[in-house]
């Protein structure tokens, strides 16, 4: 997206996210920025555990589902555990968010974001790919 290469996945319990983790890991990827959002009754806290070893930064958004756990929620779990984390609130500010703080890092190299989590965000996401798509063509 824009220079930004966008990895998704749904990986939303502490066991996906352990695979996922570890696929990353044996492949030396980490990322600067990972947009994540997860359902209520998941283990948010070990999904975060996992996760941090692959990201620099944890945007936490909710997605749009009574479902959801609350973006401002998945933050203060991921700050208790010692990951640097900020709250994102819907999946498009989060997303947003995130593609402005990867596409100002640098070196080019590291233009990448991870979103992971609920297969509500990750359906999201697409949307808001494909919006932002239609937009930005002539």
């Amino acid at each position: 997206h824009d220079g930004v290469q966008v990895t998704l996945d749904v990986a939303h319990n502490p066991d996906g996210m352990k695979v996922l983790a570890d696929t990353l890991s044996d492949r030396r990827v980490v990322y600067p920025v990972a947009v994540f959002g997860i359902v209520r009754d998941k283990d948010a806290g070990g999904v975060l555990d996992e996760l941090r070893r692959v990201a620099r930064e944890v945007i936490t958004v909710a997605p749009t589902t009574e479902r959801a756990r609350s973006s401002r929620e998945i933050a203060r779990i991921a700050t208790e555990r010692g990951i640097l984390a900020k709250d994102g609130g819907s999946v498009s500010r989060g997303l947003a968010l995130a593609l402005k703080k990867v596409r100002a890092g640098n070196p080019p190299l590291r233009r990448k974001l991870l979103v992971a989590g609920s297969h509500y965000l990750v359906g999201e996401a697409l949307q808001f790919f494909k919006t932002a798509e239609r937009h930005e063509k002539p």
